[in-house]
């Protein structure tokens, strides 16, 4: 079994550059190497899929790892407690609206929802461990589990970004030694599902066929851009493929 088959049955626990097959390493280092004007050429080996992954990826790394890198780099990483409460509010609904919005409708718009923080600690990096869990394949009960997996295993948090002045929500545990461990889903490879399943109109059977591809594409382009562009993320993370 090659070395991110391992990594997808959970018997791989460090993952390094060469988990990745010989045609993804190939097709994700020329994504970065490739000048302006320049084609990009068929890679042999990538036959299935449309190698769409890649910039899945790229946005989850920019819009939240980066971020987080940042973070750590710039200041203490500040973490608080989150504690959302609902609320039941009266709003008067002519009887077009009750109609338009349905029971669920109306129910949603007359709940408000309140949310506190409890400021938790600072962390640096030093005190700092991430862990990036995934679907080990394509499948809707798939992502459930990792949602299930969260909820189950993880406390609800957030932090505050100086940089970009927002706090960004997140999921962690705290370890011996007061480490806190962020462990944040990636999120965004549910698009690759929908971009066949909705997109292309692709069977289960035909994604089953590609996901693998798919799968090892976005971590290695994951893993490219944590090594070649954060501070501190690179190497303090771990991908964790939930089944």
């Amino acid at each position: 079994m090659d070395p991110f088959n391992l990594l997808l049955a959970g018997k791989l626990i460090d993952i390094s550059w060469d988990a990745f097959s010989g045609p993804v390493k190939q097709y994700v280092s020329t994504l970065f190497e490739k000048k302006p004007g320049e084609g990009s050429e068929k890679i042999e080996g990538l036959v299935n899929s449309d190698a769409i992954a890649t910039g899945v990826a790229i946005g989850y790394f920019h819009n939240f790892l980066k971020p987080l890198d940042g973070a750590i780099a710039y200041d203490r990483f500040l973490v608080f407690k989150n504690d959302s409460k609902s609320v039941e509010q009266q709003i008067a609904f002519t009887p077009e609206q009750y109609e338009a919005l349905g029971t669920d409708g109306i129910k949603q718009m007359c709940t408000q929802k309140t949310e506190s923080y409890e400021y938790l600690g600072s962390y640096d990096s030093t005190a700092f461990k991430f862990t990036i869990v995934y679907p080990s394949n394509l499948e809707n009960q798939n992502f459930s589990r990792v949602n299930d997996f969260l909820r189950n295993n993880t406390k609800r948090g957030s932090y505050y970004n100086k940089p970009n002045a927002r706090p960004y929500g997140l999921n962690y545990n705290i370890q011996e030694g007061n480490i806190i461990d962020v462990i944040d889903y990636a999120r965004p490879i549910e698009a690759i599902y929908n971009y066949y399943s909705g997109d292309k109109h692709y069977s289960e059977a035909e994604i089953a066929q590609l996901q693998k591809e798919e799968i090892e594409l976005f971590i290695a382009t994951i893993y490219r851009l944590l090594k070649k562009s954060t501070h501190h993320l690179f190497s303090k993370t771990e991908f964790k493929p939930l089944q």
